[in-house]
């Protein structure tokens, strides 16, 4: 049954439903793949008491934060060896995160290495410390290992403990996305205890993080399609949500004609507006990449869109 077009008023309530019971995040969606890029928005002065971190339905709108002049950038690379370590397949790292090797399986990441001043430096692990995928709703896990001393002294207890903190929806300027709150607790007995805090989507992995203080969220990446905040300001065009399922709303002050087009570049739609905003409906579309050019105040811009 072809579903109805909802008003502009009833769209922009869609930021507060709840997360849908069933939300999974496994280890493709966190996108750890050699080669791939993230570009974060980076806020100083933040911690968790900033947000709500507790319960379900919640709502994280995370745009406040898109318009900060400092940026980081976390890269996956081939991992390097640390003394014994054998096995680890890639490597995460970036200005603000310490390099950390892990382990790749069918189902999940192993920690393997982090490069931290411990005495030495860079420390492998004589074990592995998992990182609990997949994510369900209410879910936690718990890894133990150990690092060998680096003078032949007794080796360090380590571990790795995680638990989905909260539920809910993560909100930017180029969509909507049911996300997990999720903290790590990084644990070398008598040396460290770092406590890092992600928001994991299905679509971008890690969307936004918490560490030492700062507060990163994802503008844009070399692996997917996303709308960054700098793009919206520049074509006084908005288009959510993004990725869409069954309509999404494009909005711009003076909008005058949108074009929908797919990836072939053969037109879908097109309409001449008189208000400044309009929803297109995709229900009945194939799920991939779509383009929307629109024209606001005489300005022409065009956008890529998902739909699921």
């Amino acid at each position: 049954m072809k579903k109805l077009l909802l008003s502009v008023l009833a769209l922009t309530s869609l930021s507060t439903f709840a997360t849908p019971p069933g939300l999974e995040i496994t280890s493709s969606n966190l996108k750890w793949e050699i080669g791939n890029e993230w570009y974060m928005k980076v806020t100083s002065n933040i911690n968790i008491n900033d947000f709500t971190s507790t319960g379900s339905g919640i709502t994280w709108d995370l745009t406040s934060y898109e318009s900060s002049s400092t940026e980081d950038t976390i890269v996956v690379g081939a991992a390097t060896n640390v003394g014994d370590l054998v096995g680890a397949t890639l490597s995460i790292n970036s200005q603000l995160i310490p390099q950390t090797d892990y382990i790749s399986t069918a189902t999940n990441f192993q920690m393997a290495a982090m490069y931290v001043d411990l005495l030495s430096g860079s420390v492998a692990f004589s074990g592995s410390l998992e990182i609990g995928l997949s994510h369900v709703s209410n879910d936690s896990w718990l890894a133990s290992t150990t690092i060998p001393h680096p003078f032949g002294g007794t080796p360090y207890p380590t571990s790795l403990t995680g638990s989905i903190l909260a539920e809910g929806t993560v909100v930017t300027s180029y969509g909507s996305f049911e996300a997990f709150l999720v903290k790590e607790q990084f644990v070398v007995s008598g040396v460290t205890d770092q406590i890092f805090y992600y928001w994991e989507t299905k679509e971008y992995g890690r969307i936004a993080t918490i560490m030492g203080g700062k507060f990163s969220l994802m503008h844009n990446n070399n692996f997917d399609v996303i709308t960054s905040n700098n793009e919206v300001i520049a074509n006084k065009a908005n288009i959510f949500p993004n990725p869409a399922t069954d309509n999404f709303t494009v909005k711009a002050k003076g909008l005058e004609n949108v074009k929908f087009y797919n990836a072939l570049g053969t037109l879908v739609s097109n309409e001449n507006v008189s208000t400044n905003a309009t929803i297109v409906n995709t229900s009945n579309l194939n799920a991939g990449v779509y383009f929307v050019q629109t024209t606001a105040n005489g300005v022409v811009s065009t956008s890529r869109v998902i739909v699921k």
